[in-house]
């Protein structure tokens, strides 16, 4: 037959390459003609054999690492609990404070006196807000409120304000002064311990405390429980106190009127739980604290109670016994 070919297709089938063997089609080893990790394995010495032991151990190495990751996973969510118990970021607790007095306070009526009261605001890290506020006492410079108040459920990282104003007809309140406070500064415990914080001028005595503590929630949310709920009415009698005797008397802050006897119309006010603070909430060293106007932490001018005192106008003078 390849003598009947034609002339070209002998000369083609000439210079044809011998086909070789199925089993010498490549000399290029296997793992350069996939590339892949499993041929690069499947070459290592052993063969098969080796590559199943190969993967017992990371088996073995896998299911080593899922357990301590699992226990880290334990010890996160203990520290946590430990966190919170001691009063960490994310724990809530009970904010107590005492709003004691001030001294040398500055003056923002014609009288050369003011009319105090003091505003306390906690600010939530979500930006909710929650205040309470003393009642006024009329026409001094070294007001005394003795007023405790409470919060439930107060985050570690909330803030508070403290602002002290001069209370002027038709509620346009003018600004004294300001003292701002981080709960996170206050120790988780039972105590409320005083401090004397500056303004930008005179002082101001505060003590606070924040807690974790049950028997401190339970102390409160019962004092909460039974306060009565403030009425709305609004009255225009305040407490003032006389500069040279002390006494306490009452002076209608619209018609200049001056009493020495509390009039019905604020001890109604006041029966009804309107501009009184809370309770026995505090630890029986904190009832008695004395406004002691000692080391401030702001800078501001300090003076002792009373000493700012101005002489009142002859006009607004208390009546006489």
């Amino acid at each position: 037959q390849q003598g009947n070919m034609p002339p070209q297709q002998q000369q083609q089938q000439g210079n044809m390459t011998p086909q070789q063997p199925p089993h010498q089609l490549s000399s290029v080893p296997p793992v350069q003609q996939q590339g892949g990790v499993h041929s690069q394995l499947s070459q290592a010495p052993g063969g098969q054999g080796d590559l199943i032991q190969r993967f017992a151990l990371l088996e073995q190495r896998v299911a080593v690492i899922e357990a301590e990751n699992e226990r880290l996973r334990a010890v996160t969510v203990q520290a946590g609990a430990d966190s919170g118990a001691a009063g960490g970021t994310d724990a809530s607790g009970t904010l107590r404070m005492h709003v004691i007095g001030a001294a040398g306070l500055e003056a923002k009526d014609e009288g050369g006196t003011s009319d105090p009261f003091v505003k306390v605001t906690v600010v939530k890290p979500s930006g909710s807000k929650q205040s309470y506020r003393t009642q006024t006492c009329a026409r001094t410079l070294s007001p005394e409120w003795n007023h405790q108040m409470a919060w439930l459920d107060v985050p570690r990282e909330s803030t508070i304000l403290v602002d002290v104003f001069d209370e002027d007809p038709g509620d346009v309140h003018e600004l004294i002064g300001q003292v701002k406070l981080k709960v996170a500064d206050l120790l988780n415990n039972d105590d409320v311990p005083a401090q004397t914080y500056g303004l930008v001028e005179g002082a101001i005595v505060l003590a606070a405390g924040w807690s974790t503590s049950e028997s401190v929630r339970a102390l409160v949310d019962k004092a909460l429980t039974a306060r009565p709920k403030p009425d709305k009415r609004k009255t225009d009698w305040r407490v003032a106190k006389d500069a040279q005797s002390g006494k306490e008397y009452y002076y209608h802050r619209k018609t200049k009127q001056t009493t020495w006897d509390m009039p019905a119309e604020l001890k109604e006010f006041q029966d009804n739980g309107a501009g009184t603070g809370l309770s026995n909430i505090l630890p029986p060293a904190s009832q008695t604290v004395q406004p002691q106007l000692l080391r401030p932490q702001q800078q501001g001018a300090m003076q002792p109670p009373g000493a700012m005192q101005q002489p009142q106008k002859q006009g607004n003078m208390p009546p006489q016994q």
